[in-house]
């Protein structure tokens, strides 16, 4: 005896499963990417399993067919094990799982991740459902994606209706609660809907406090979804979409330049050190590292043009640059420099916020790394103090900094060839540069720290840049050491 429900929650091999039965207890499926062995089956269940290799990536078969498949050769099969091996199959992307309604998908689910589970539960029971933190609701192209970022999976929905079921649940909430308010179809479609979503963890059942599961485990409590997300999508095999070097915007708009254009305004040449005299006099890096320290406290006298010039050419000067070529699609103008960046874009500028540097007076200044020029960008004083009090703040300095070097990001220089990993690159970029920074200012005997925020309003009003065209990524004070 099967539910309704149940004939509405349909399953579909993605590809033909290659099923065979080697002996009277044993299954095995020859996968896309592996071989999955299902061995101590009972003869219900090993019938229902072969059932499920129809041999047609278009073949539905709905669960009430697979459990009826298994109670007919054996009443007393084992469901909840049927239930496992199918959720071993789904994880492994060899099914997809999904709701008919009168012909029509009302929501597939698919997994992101061999690591993804599939815990269906079959029994009736007055449960009470709540939208999972972990679920990020988004448009992909002409579809609405719910996806779980724990459980690794992906509910493709096909119904409007499901859009509302999903944002109702918000609050606790009973199957009863929602038909007939947001929910017009029949109870039994919501019920397999319900089913499934819980099964990829788009939604859990809520104690008798309305907490989820995840309300009370550590380690999700400690996460922030954002955090998860970045992760997951700029990581191969916790997403269903593209990872890497994949050019996706090459036919679409042409690559940034490897070079901000210029701001305008007065240039003023820095002073440039000598590479020679470097290469004889300079802190041997294994002294660097391990003298290096975060110092937060300047002395009284303001920082030296002449030692601003020099940090900048160690670390973010342009040797030369690499032009782009016509002829490949894939081909971008790069910059050659002292640090590494991926893919040699170079997407993070630098401006410095001077508070005290001799020769330059207060003011925001865009470094030019080929012309090892500044130009000054023109501000209000409170806007400028509103970066150099942020990374006071963030520092928990007891005085305003003598300069803050601001690493903002044009982030289509590395969107429009990496897709997934994007940001993850620029944040990558950001620790490699910080690195440089507090070995440079170690050798040559300044004060250096690194920062783990910054204020993004204050740089969009001092810039008047959008903060997804160009934001700060990182931050990093410096000064004369405090002796």
């Amino acid at each position: 005896m099967t539910d309704s429900w149940q004939d509405h929650l349909v399953i579909r091999p993605q590809y033909p499963l290659g099923a065979s039965a080697r002996s009277d207890d044993t299954v095995t499926f020859a996968l896309k990417r592996s071989t999955v062995t299902m061995k101590r089956l009972d003869v219900g269940v090993r019938a229902a399993l072969l059932a499920l290799d129809t041999g047609s990536a278009t073949g539905w078969i709905s669960i009430g067919d697979l459990v009826r498949a298994a109670r007919g050769p054996y009443s007393e099969a084992d469901i909840d094990r049927l239930v496992l091996e199918v959720g071993r199959l789904y994880a492994r992307g060899a099914l997809a799982v999904a709701v008919h309604d009168a012909g029509q998908i009302v929501c597939e689910l698919v997994s992101n991740s061999s690591l993804g589970g599939f815990g269906l539960e079959l029994h009736d029971s007055a449960t009470r459902y709540r939208l999972s933190r972990f679920a990020i609701i988004r448009r992909m192209d002409r579809e609405l994606w719910a996806e779980s970022l724990v459980a690794s999976a992906c509910l493709r929905i096909h119904s409007a209706e499901l859009g509302a079921v999903i944002t109702a649940l918000h609050e606790p909430a009973e199957e009863t609660d929602v038909v007939g308010s947001v929910w017009p179809k029949a109870a039994s479609v919501l019920r397999a809907c319900l089913r499934l979503m819980a099964a990829g963890g788009i939604i859990a059942p809520v104690d008798e406090d309305g907490l989820l599961p995840e309300d009370r485990e550590p380690a999700l409590a400690t996460r922030d979804p954002h955090d998860v997300l970045l992760h997951n999508h700029s990581r191969r095999g916790l997403s269903p979409l593209p990872v890497g070097a994949t050019f996706r915007h090459a036919s679409v708009v042409p690559p940034l330049p490897a070079l901000r254009p210029p701001w305008p305004g007065e240039r003023i040449p820095l002073p440039r050190p000598d590479p020679h005299r470097l290469a004889r006099t300079d802190m041997p890096v294994s002294v660097a590292m391990e003298r290096r320290t975060s110092s937060r406290e300047w002395a009284d006298q303001p920082l030296n043009v002449e030692d601003l010039g020099e940090l900048l050419y160690r670390v973010f000067r342009v040797r030369h640059l690499v032009a782009r070529d016509p002829a490949d699609p894939h081909s971008y103008e790069v910059s050659m420099r002292p640090l590494p960046s991926a893919g040699a874009a170079h997407d993070l500028e630098v401006y410095v916020a001077a508070g005290r540097v001799t020769r330059l007076g207060r003011g925001l200044f865009h470094y030019d790394p080929l012309q090892h020029t500044l130009t000054e960008v023109r501000t209000r004083p409170q806007t400028l103090s509103m970066i150099l009090g942020s990374a006071r703040h963030s520092a928990a300095a007891i005085a305003e900094p003598p300069a803050v070097l601001v690493l903002a990001s044009r982030f289509a220089r590395l969107s429009w060839k990496y897709e997934g990993m994007a940001y993850a690159a620029t944040l990558k970029n950001v620790g490699v540069a910080y690195n440089a920074l507090y070995l440079a200012t170690t050798a040559m005997g300044l004060a250096g720290c690194a920062l783990g925020t910054g204020d993004a309003i204050a740089f969009a009003t001092a810039t008047g840049i959008k903060p997804y065209v160009e934001s700060p990524v990182g931050e990093f004070m410096i000064g004369p050491v405090r002796i």
